[in-house]
């Protein structure tokens, strides 16, 4: 390996701990309860979701070995497509992940309260800790990439640690008995697998998020597609895994009204039990922030450097700084004015849960029409021109050699 590639701060278990810790959060601590209702045909749903999800991690390896640049689903729809669908692309995926970071802070506060059990009854308390979380994992990843890699694996590591403990428990202790009918919904097989495949397909997301800082990756055109194909794989194991766990512990009839699945399931082991869950979903939800905020930052500076001239800024070391400090204030400023109280959080979580599972489907199909229908016509129009009428642009200073990119594009 070259100096200049061993000089680069993320190597395959950073790149691992991103795909495995930006997906597993708080999603899977409620995935029992929500596909109880459907039995043995929710761990189907979640088996085509899992396949699905590894599909779509496979297209995103396939990117990551033809190109280095930064920017991940940015710069592949922009060289594949034009500026216009990557400017959509780059706006649209940042927006998402700025909205979710005072999401998830505040998921944290409320799994913070089984252990500071005044501050379920305290909004400023809540709103202080929320925002302290925030500004601790900024100051990390203004630290740098080394440092986020580090905090990254170690959080993703404990994380899997109360999951994998279930796992264990449950395979001498878990009942066959508990073992669910295979469809009580009453449902038609195509319409309850549809609706589990939907619910779980959620937890599988976030796994893109390795793909941003390829010019900071030890070889990453190799090291990209082995993290996301392993990590993945990590995913998909420990999900069904812990599921077929908790159904195995819980009975039918409590799972399906349970508000925390794995806390019930841990009960069987002991009276510390459901404090470890709680301490896993804790750890769950700082990493999947850690990789939030780090996306917030690293995506901005994916975009091209002309980009960067006309708004007059530069394209350097303090520009990433004032971008996390900004996205720090407005992440507090979203923490203090959307979920004041654990309460309105929990209302919060449960309307996005009820509005996935009704208008899920025409959201998805409409956002899923537009994301394929503007790329493919800019396609057609641009099928008879030669390829070098793509605007040449670098991710890259002029002095370095130029980036891999593909469709004949410049990066």
């Amino acid at each position: 390996m070259s100096d200049t590639q061993a000089s680069k701060p993320i190597g395959f278990w950073g790149c691992w701990a991103l795909v495995v810790g930006c997906m597993i959060g708080s999603g899977i601590f409620m995935l029992p309860a929500q596909l109880a209702p459907y039995g043995m045909l929710g761990l189907v749903g979640l088996i085509v979701a899992g396949a699905g999800a590894i599909a779509l991690a496979l297209v995103f390896a396939r990117q990551a070995e033809r190109t280095n640049c930064d920017g991940g689903p940015y710069a592949y729809s922009r060289q594949a497509f034009g500026d216009l669908t990557g400017f959509l692309m780059g706006w649209a995926y940042w927006l998402s992940f700025v909205a979710g970071v005072p999401t998830v802070a505040m998921a944290f506060v409320s799994y913070l309260g089984v252990f500071v059990p005044g501050l379920a009854t305290n909004p400023l308390g809540q709103m202080a800790s929320g925002i302290a979380l925030i500004a601790a994992f900024t100051f990390i990843n203004i630290r740098g990439l080394k440092e986020m890699s580090v905090t990254q694996i170690t959080l993703t590591v404990l994380k899997i640690i109360p999951l994998v403990a279930i796992i264990a428990f449950a395979i001498p202790a878990g009942a066959p008995a508990n073992a669910p009918a295979f469809n009580p919904s009453g449902q038609s097989i195509f319409a309850a697998l549809t609706l589990t495949a939907l619910i779980a397909l959620w937890p599988f997301t976030g796994f893109e998020v390795v793909t941003l800082p390829a010019g900071n990756v030890k070889d990453c055109e190799r090291t990209i597609p082995r993290a996301l194909i392993t990590g993945m794989l990590t995913v998909v194991v420990i999900y069904l895994s812990a599921t077929v766990a908790v159904m195995l512990l819980v009975p039918p009839a409590q799972l399906m009204h349970s508000t925390a699945p794995f806390s019930d399931a841990a009960r069987a082991l002991g009276p510390w039990g459901p404090g470890l869950i709680a301490a896993g979903a804790l750890v769950a939800t700082a990493g999947t922030i850690n990789g939030l905020i780090f996306t917030c930052g690293q995506m901005p500076l994916a975009w091209p450097p002309t980009n960067w001239r006309r708004a007059g800024l530069p394209q350097c070391q303090s520009t990433a700084l004032r971008i996390l400090l900004c996205m720090s204030l407005l992440h507090s400023e979203l923490c203090c004015w959307c979920s004041p109280t654990r309460a309105a959080s929990w209302a919060h979580f449960n309307l996005c849960s009820r509005s996935r599972r009704r208008s899920g489907s025409s959201i998805m199909s409409s956002s899923h029409w537009l994301s394929f229908a503007i790329p493919r016509a800019q396609l057609r129009s641009r099928a008879s021109a030669p390829r070098s009428s793509v605007s040449p642009t670098r991710c890259s200073p002029p002095s370095a050699p130029a980036p891999k990119c593909f469709y004949g594009a410049s990066c």
